[in-house]
């Protein structure tokens, strides 16, 4: 993108103009919630804060470093050095805040990835959005009963990014299983199953909002520009979709699923609990889960978490879960082309 009249904003620090010496953004939205993607950003600005520069030298001839070599300058009384900021961009934390503007419009607002020193005054900012933050962490999902879809969006991003969800569809009721996966990958299935969209609000951060069926609209000159583009899919012919409930029933099959010195250690649960302890985790949900010679300190549908044992065994049950295909087919002249999703449980 062109930096003429464009700022970046890290912390305290403004870069504009000639300071930022390049920079371009990857901005994607899905209609159909079937992907999340996460924003990029990558800037080069100028920055000079961490140079070291000589104000004067006693009784010294002074020299000058260029490209022709190296010349006398002249000799001077004092010795002074100006030192900038002892830490500059060294210093910085994953996650933090950096706004781009464009003609003091708003481009985006992401978070640093990192920041690599790449000459002697650029530094590289290369930056992700609120999504591709939710991908550095997991989420434990569950078995869901009727919990709404606002609890349950707010256990999943745990308040890492900012966002607002609609009043209306956050009182969904949320049935199913999620498994261990990453907080983006939950909050996508989470989202295709109710018709949320991802958008972003005037500050950039995350909006969740019911998909929508407006009357189309003319795109004037002003909105298109160059480089843009937008992925498009084949027509289907049928969209099959399986639904998934998952009952708990004293007949289940009993499985063990530890079997072991507990070798516990310090540990954060997936709860948020400063644990000494064991985590352990499981490929499919699992109910009555019972310890012998053991305790179970915290549990869910996908994991439990252990006290210190010499020797102990863990077991539960195996959920029942059926599986519901709904079709629908939309009648076309081309050959069949039939669209599957099995792989969200709720």
């Amino acid at each position: 993108m062109s930096n003429v009249n464009d700022k970046l904003e890290y912390g305290s620090q403004t870069y504009q103009g000639d300071g930022i010496m390049s920079a371009s953004a990857v901005l994607a939205d899905s209609l159909t919630m079937e992907s999340l993607s996460a924003d990029t950003l990558t800037a080069v600005v100028r920055d000079t804060r961490l140079q070291t520069r000589l104000l004067a030298a006693d009784g010294r001839f002074v020299a000058a470093q260029g490209f022709g070599g190296v010349g006398i300058v002249g000799v001077a009384r004092t010795l002074l050095t100006a030192q900038g900021d002892r830490y500059g961009l060294n210093r910085y934390n994953y996650g933090d805040v950096v706004r781009y503007y464009h003609d003091d419009t708003l481009i985006t607002k992401q978070y640093v990835e990192i920041i690599t020193r790449t000459g002697r005054e650029q530094w590289k900012f290369s930056c992700i959005s609120g999504i591709g933050l939710l991908l550095s962490s997991y989420h434990y999902g569950g078995i869901y009963t009727g919990e709404t879809l606002a609890e349950l969006v707010a256990d999943i991003i745990h308040g890492i990014i900012q966002y607002t969800l609609d009043a209306e569809l956050g009182t969904t009721p949320m049935y199913g299983w999620l498994p261990k996966a990453t907080r983006r990958d939950n909050l996508r299935d989470v989202l295709f199953v109710v018709g949320g969209l991802c958008q972003k609000d005037a500050n950039g951060d995350l909006s969740i909002v019911p998909s929508t069926a407006d009357e189309p609209y003319d795109l004037y000159p002003s909105a298109v520009y160059m480089g843009g583009s937008v992925a498009g899919l084949s027509p289907a012919s049928q969209v099959n979709i399986t639904e998934h409930a998952y009952i708990a029933l004293d007949t289940d099959e009993t499985v063990t699923l530890f079997d072991g010195e507990a070798a516990a250690e310090p540990m954060t649960t997936p709860q948020g609990q400063e644990l000494t302890a064991v985590l352990v985790e499981f490929d499919e949900p699992i109910h009555n889960l019972q310890v012998t010679n053991g305790t179970i300190l915290e549990s869910g549908a996908n994991y439990a978490v252990l006290g210190q044992s010499s020797q102990c065994t863990l077991t539960g049950q195996r959920y029942s879960h059926t599986q519901r295909i709904i079709s629908r087919t939309q009648t076309t002249n081309a050959a069949p082309n039939v669209v599957q999703s099995n792989a969200c449980g709720l």
